[in-house]
């Protein structure tokens, strides 16, 4: 029997000590602009990565399609085309 185990009975501390085990990758330790763009370049690519391809950016064609005069302001109905096609 393995005595280094401890149980753990609650989740919360099962999580706190998981946390505080771990350095995320890309925690911010910069200490100067160059080290700060470098950071911000990888934090950036990682996101576009996680968040998957954005689309490709192209003319929205907004139309209105109705106007109201509710007196002192206008309500628009816009419509958009978010993506090519």
């Amino acid at each position: 029997m393995n005595n280094k185990l401890k149980p753990t009975f609650s989740t919360v501390e099962h999580l706190e000590r998981l946390y505080s085990q771990n350095c995320p990758r890309l925690s911010f330790s910069a200490d100067s602009v160059k080290e700060w763009q470098k950071w911000r370049k990888e934090l950036k690519a990682k996101l576009i990565e996680l968040l998957g391809l954005f689309p490709e950016k192209c003319d929205l064609k907004p139309q209105i399609v109705q106007k109201k005069d509710l007196g002192t302001y206008y309500r628009e109905k816009i419509i958009i085309q978010p993506e090519r096609g």
